[in-house]
């Protein structure tokens, strides 16, 4: 539904912004009511107009569908979705000044359950000196990846392509790398490739786990047979992304020995 009604608020807002928000509109038991709204300053809508909005192939006005193109299907499928999730959704515009479209949705909270320590057991050595190095194009899931690492207790950068990849491995002696392998310039598959080659390199046989929203049959393969080492599915989940990150941090000693090895 956000990317639908995002997109349609770039296509009608030739200057000013379009804004996304996000707020708890409600919280009983473990769920809460999440109001989402996206903000435009472009043509708006005539009241009118937009009453029939949502409709299947309707548009604000003939106009419209001559100069923005379309069939006018999204806003009636984001409808049904928003009721099938029982939710709502909704429009508030003036014409000439800007929409806001917005929908609410009831979503179970989620709980990450972390496994409680013994008393004075010392935390493990991967969680207060581990580096992880991140390569994502897209700043948003930059950010989120940094979060989810933030609170699993590691210390975290983030580059944007496969060649600030090996830029980043030439400086700091990361323990392990999360790699995007659809990226501008030199994607995952060719930088992975790279430093499994490379001479140069302190650490080429990096642990490096591929993280793409890819799930074809065979993309597991494709990335294993690059050099990487594992496969997180995106958007990655914090309690599958630690799992492997775990794993992987304690395999790190054998793991370079072996591969340095062959």
């Amino acid at each position: 539904m956000i990317t639908n009604l995002l997109s349609n608020a770039i296509k009608f807002t030739s200057r000013g912004e379009v804004n996304i928000r996000v707020r708890q509109e409600s919280h009983e038991g473990n769920v809460a009511r999440i109001r989402f709204e996206i903000q435009d300053s472009g043509i708006g809508i005539s009241g009118a107009s937009a009453k029939k909005l949502f409709r299947a192939f309707s548009q604000a006005d003939s106009s419209t569908h001559r100069k923005f193109g379309g069939t006018g299907l999204g806003l009636s499928i984001s409808k049904r979705l928003v009721e099938l999730m029982k939710g709502k959704i909704g429009v508030e515009s003036h014409e000439g000044y800007g929409s806001t479209f917005w929908f609410s949705l009831p979503l179970k909270c989620a709980s990450i359950r972390v496994q409680p320590r013994m008393s004075g057991e010392p935390l493990p050595l991967h969680f207060t000196r581990a580096r992880i190095l991140i390569a994502e194009d897209n700043p948003v899931n930059q950010k989120i990846a940094l979060k989810q690492l933030e609170k699993l207790g590691y210390r975290a950068d983030a580059v944007a392509n496969g060649n600030e990849v090996l830029h980043a491995l030439s400086q700091i002696p990361y323990d392990l790398l999360l790699m995007d392998c659809q990226m501008p310039d030199l994607d995952g598959f060719e930088a992975t490739a790279l430093i499994r080659r490379s001479r140069s390199l302190t650490h080429p046989m990096i642990p490096i786990i591929a993280m793409t929203a890819n799930a074809m049959t065979g993309d597991r393969e494709r990335c294993l047979s690059a050099g990487m080492d594992d496969y997180v599915s995106k958007p990655t989940q914090i309690e599958a992304l630690g799992q492997v990150i775990e794993k992987w941090l304690e395999l790190k000693p054998a793991h370079s020995t072996r591969r340095d090895a062959a």
